[in-house]
């Protein structure tokens, strides 16, 4: 590189990736005080360097949250770091409110009754570490706490449901036993399809359909409504369609989503039933194997099952809470047996396997008063259901610690805000609307919804395509009034911690009217021009290498102790 100034220089660059299966890749650049130049093998390419320009994007990636009445920075015992040590090696790991990070070579080893570690650098001197008891299991339950707001009040914000074996009546084209992208369009009266989730051995990606397809809110009235998952909302949600009208009156349709709190082997219900995606030890057996003509891990007759159901053909489950897991009716754990492998042979399930909702009292789903069958859409109407996953990931299982009095050590479920995106054109369709966030702890807020553009160009693209990378839609302002969020009747100050700039893309002719051009005669250094900082007789040698006596005290810019 060459920089004449501060505002202005060139340079070249060359990347070896080292065999990693990706080509090695060089380009040359240019830039001045208003633009930057480059030109790769995907041609040249100008950016502008304004941050003000229209066209610029921004992605934050982590916000800290202070009280506002106070100023003080808000925290959330989240967790604490763990060291575990089997066969003399120590892996080191994390505890936390979703569950027990570990390197998975360590995962397959640990069982109930093992030994962690809490490590604490506080003290400033050597970590001080506490042991604890591990209680781990093949699952575990979340429990879901309703919420509501209308269909109007959700206009624009997008969520993905499941499509079945009705897709020929969905729209012209759709295919059955998808997941599809969409939102509700107040000013059409309509659904909006955007995008069907493409899932593989390596996982789901958003893949944009062609056009955006219209798709009338009666589609859902036989099922009662519609079942779907909105990062916007914080996660489940379900609008009732059942006695939907034309045209539509958004005003008085419920629409509820739930927040999430996992729960404990002291807290696991006594007994839970189930109507749709109900497993059990058997039919999960049954299905993951080799050639199976089982056509799905759950009890037959509740795959996709949103039909009224006799209470003879309702699942029951009972709990096991000294092993921390459910039963099914034969008293077998309803767990998955199989390993990761296996399960990357079944993409729909490679993540593990997911129940329906479960739900404590038989009576909270009868379809209707004296009907004597029960319907999955009605559980909705209650404030609490529950779910069931199992897997061989650490993120399907439960594991917790106990302590040296045998109790368990709980944290702080992340705290969930309220936020009103402001209006302008740098919020897209989220433009006014309320979303839900949340904290998990300081510089770990989510639920901003996302996008996916060209590391190439910054422009938007299908996040299915080879360029893409995911980019949250839009910033949090730094700002008193439109830069917080509610929680409990309590006002918080959202303020960015990190933030990254994503030029925005001009004509090359911009970046010719402007002189800049990039350098085409440059020598790249080779390994002999190198020269070694810690070598005393090189001419760049920066000093003796300190011993490093204690912990650091700072770590990316927060104080540790």
């Amino acid at each position: 590189m060459t920089a004449t100034s501060t505002t202005s220089g060139a340079g070249r660059l060359f990347i070896s990736e080292g065999g990693g299966g990706n080509p090695d890749s060089t380009f040359s650049f240019a830039y001045n005080a208003d633009y930057y130049r480059r030109s790769d093998d995907n041609g040249e390419q100008c950016f502008a360097r304004d941050a003000q320009d229209p066209a610029t994007g921004m992605s934050v990636w982590r916000y800290g949250l202070y009280d506002s009445a106070t100023g003080a920075r808000v925290e959330r015992s989240s967790g604490f770091p763990i060291e575990y040590t089997h066969d003399g090696v120590t892996y080191q790991g994390f505890l936390g409110y979703w569950g027990m990070s570990l390197p998975s070579t360590a995962l397959e080893t640990l069982v109930s009754g093992s030994t962690v570690e809490k490590v604490d650098y506080s003290s400033g001197n050597e970590p001080t570490r506490t042991p604890y008891s591990v209680v781990k299991a093949d699952g575990k339950l979340t429990k879901y706490t309703r919420h509501t707001r209308t269909l109007a009040e959700i206009d624009k914000i997008k969520f993905t449901t499941f499509v079945g074996n009705e897709a020929s009546s969905f729209f012209s084209g759709a295919q059955s036993n998808a997941q599809y992208e969409l939102y509700w369009d107040d000013a059409a009266g309509a659904f909006k399809v955007t995008a069907v989730m493409m899932c593989g051995n390596n996982g789901c990606t958003t893949e944009a359909l062609g056009a955006v397809q219209t798709v009338a809110a009666s589609f859902w009235q036989p099922r009662g409504g519609i079942q779907g998952y909105s990062q916007s909302l914080g996660g489940e949600l379900f609008v009732d369609l059942h006695s939907v009208t034309t045209p539509v009156d958004s005003a008085a349709i419920a629409v509820a989503y739930r927040s999430q709190d996992i729960v404990y082997p002291t807290d696991l219900p006594a007994t839970l039933h189930c109507v749709r995606d109900c497993p059990t030890a058997a039919s999960m057996a049954a299905f993951f194997v080799q050639g199976s003509g089982t056509l799905s891990p759950f009890a037959a007759g509740t795959a996709n099952n949103f039909q009224p159901t006799a209470a003879g053909s309702v699942v029951l489950y009972s709990s096991d809470a000294a092993n921390a897991v459910l039963l099914d009716g034969a008293a077998q754990p309803v767990v998955v047996q199989a390993d990761a492998a296996t399960l990357g042979s079944f993409p729909q399930f490679m993540n593990g396997v997911r129940s329906g909702k479960l739900f404590a009292n038989l009576g909270d789903a009868e379809c209707s008063t004296g009907s004597g069958t029960y319907c999955e859409w009605k559980v909705n109407d209650v404030d609490v259901y529950y779910q069931w996953e199992t897997g061989p990931n650490s993120y399907n299982q439960f594991a917790a610690v106990k302590d040296s009095n045998g109790a368990f050590v709980t944290f702080e479920a992340p705290l969930q805000l309220n936020y009103h995106v402001p209006t302008g054109v740098a919020y897209g369709q989220y433009s006014g609307q309320d979303i839900v966030l949340q904290y998990g702890g300081f510089g770990d807020l989510w639920g901003i919804p996302g996008v996916c553009v060209s590391h190439l160009t910054n422009q938007e693209v299908n996040c299915g395509d080879q360029n893409a990378r995911y980019v949250p839609s839009f910033v949090i302002p730094y700002d008193v009034s439109i830069g917080s969020a509610v929680a409990d009747g309590h006002t918080y100050l959202v303020k960015w911690l990190d933030r990254e700039i994503r030029f925005a893309r001009k004509s090359l002719t911009v970046c010719d009217s402007a002189g800049l051009t990039v350098p085409t005669s440059v020598t790249l250094p080779t390994a002999q021009d190198l020269k070694n900082p810690t070598d005393p007789n090189a001419d760049v040698y920066i000093g003796v290498r300190p011993v490093v006596t204690d912990a650091a005290r700072v770590v990316h810019g927060e104080v540790k102790f």
